[in-house]
């Protein structure tokens, strides 16, 4: 069966910043019960996290990217916040 993949890098300014996005994610890629839309590798490359998306098609994609944006997304947010009120 042909996987559909991405490659999805997210680059910060702060390496103690893609540290904290980077282990806020561990727990969203190892609790996948089944591998069986697709899997996900995470890694952490100086101040970029890395999602390696391999999925059985489009739509798996899609919604495991969507998941992932969204996560990241909310992190975004949490870390702005608490930089502006430390």
């Amino acid at each position: 069966m042909k996987q559909i993949r991405a490659y999805l890098n997210i680059c910060v300014d702060d390496k103690a910043i893609a540290k904290t996005i980077y282990n806020s994610l561990i727990p969203e890629v190892e609790s996948k019960p089944s591998k069986e839309r697709g899997e996900v590798y995470l890694d952490l490359n100086d101040n970029c996290v890395v999602l390696n998306i391999y999925a059985r098609d489009i739509s798996s994609l899609r919604a495991i990217l969507n998941g992932y944006l969204y996560l990241v997304h909310a992190l975004s947010n949490t870390i702005d916040i608490v930089r502006r009120n430390t």
